[in-house]
This record gives structure tokens, C-alpha cells and sequence, in this order.
């Protein structure tokens, strides 16, 4: 029993991590009450996960946390400013669509869900980026789009985890309410750690093809 309840037992790990997933889920939700700091509250929550999961990373998660939100907030919430338009045109669209199945619509359902779709995985391989790789805001833009369509499966899976609470609030209503705890405790924070598992294969090669100087593992803030 004594040897179960040990700091350095795999039980006691497993409960430190759960309880600093549910802590940083809620920093999470907290940092994107202005809306404008979604994208570097996600690379903040990234970052912290990312930590958590590599022993060779000495931070803590949860300053790992704030450090790559502080980071990320300048890069990323730029980049979300100037496609802040098509963003919005793309989304309305796909939901203009929903509500009219598509009839007397210029863009069909199917054609609006796909661009929804590599919105969310471009926007997802943002984050993954600015966590993962020294690079300029511009090279951040044009490499995580280009990133996204080379790993569509990874990338694209990666974007439903994100936007799935959004989906079912539009679609299902009634099964977002009922999973509000999940949502405000764990959810975001266990969507991340399964976009870690997914990317960690194609965050290798991308290391190998577009950054043969850096480690995927150990980034440093850039100039813009």
C-alpha cells in the first residue's frame, strides 16, 4: 500500500497527470473568455501537454503553459486577425448550408463541410507548429496549410477533436448540454494529448524535410 501511493509510482503519476490536465483544461477555457486569445491559449494548452508527455522537457506543465500561450499570442493571433474574414465566410457558409440543406445555395453542404474541415486541420497545425518549430509568422502560415494537406488522416482528425464541442452545439444541441462537465474539466486537455500521439510521426518528418537544423522537441521564440 505504501509502496501504491509512493510519488514515484505509476499510480500516483497517473493521478498528478489527470489532475494537471483538469487544471490546465480550465486555464484553457479561462484564456479564451476574450475570444481573441483562443489561438494562444491552444498553443499555451499544447505546450503543457506536450511537457507533460516528454520526461526530457525539465518544465513544468503548467508554466509550460503560460510560456507557450505568452509566446504564441503575438504569432498566432496575427495570423487569426488577417484570415479572421475567410474564417468567417468558410464557417457561415458550412452553417447557411446546414440550415437549408444546401438548396438554392451556390456552395453544397458536402463542399462547405470539406472547407470547414481543412480550416480546422490548418488552424490545428498552427498551434502544433508554433509549439513544435523556431519559425516567422509568415512561415508559420504558409507551412502549417501546407503541412495540413501533406498529413491529411493526422492533421485533419486532429481538427474534428478541436471543433468537436462546436459541432454538436450546432447539431446536437442537446448532447453538448449533457457533456458540459466533460467539456469544462477534461475534454480539451485529453483532445490534445490524443493530437500529440497523432502528430508525433509526421512532426518528425516535417522536422526532417522543412527543418533539418531544429528539434521538434526543444523550440525557441523567433523574430518575426
Amino acid at each position: 500500500m505504501h509502496k501504491l501511493f509512493n510519488y514515484e509510482s505509476k499510480v500516483m503519476q497517473a493521478m498528478l497527470n489527470l489532475g494537471y490536465m483538469i487544471l490546465m483544461n480550465i486555464l484553457y477555457l479561462v484564456c479564451c473568455i476574450p475570444v481573441v486569445t483562443m489561438g494562444a491559449a491552444q498553443a499555451g494548452l499544447y505546450s503543457g501537454m506536450r511537457h507533460m508527455n516528454n520526461e526530457e522537457l525539465d518544465t513544468w506543465c503548467i508554466p509550460a503553459f503560460f510560456k507557450g500561450m505568452k509566446s504564441g499570442f503575438k504569432k498566432i493571433t496575427l495570423v487569426y486577425a488577417i484570415s479572421l474574414l475567410p474564417m468567417a465566410m468558410i464557417v457561415g457558409g458550412f452553417i447557411l448550408s446546414l440550415l437549408f440543406d444546401g438548396a438554392g445555395r451556390d456552395m453544397p453542404v458536402w463542399l462547405s463541410g470539406a472547407a470547414v474541415l481543412l480550416f480546422a486541420a490548418w488552424q490545428t497545425m498552427l498551434v502544433i507548429f508554433h509549439a513544435s518549430f523556431e519559425c516567422t509568422t509568415k512561415e508559420l502560415a504558409r507551412n502549417s496549410f501546407w503541412a495540413a494537406l501533406s498529413c491529411p488522416l493526422p492533421s485533419f482528425l486532429s481538427g474534428v477533436l478541436l471543433w468537436l464541442p462546436a459541432i454538436l452545439l450546432l447539431m446536437f444541441p442537446t448532447l453538448f448540454v449533457n457533456l458540459i462537465p466533460l467539456f469544462l474539466f477534461l475534454y480539451y486537455s485529453l483532445a490534445y494529448q490524443i493530437i500529440y500521439t497523432l502528430m508525433k510521426k509526421p512532426l518528425q518528418k516535417m522536422k526532417d524535410a522543412m527543418f533539418p537544423s531544429q528539434e521538434p522537441e526543444k523550440p525557441e521564440a523567433a523574430e518575426t
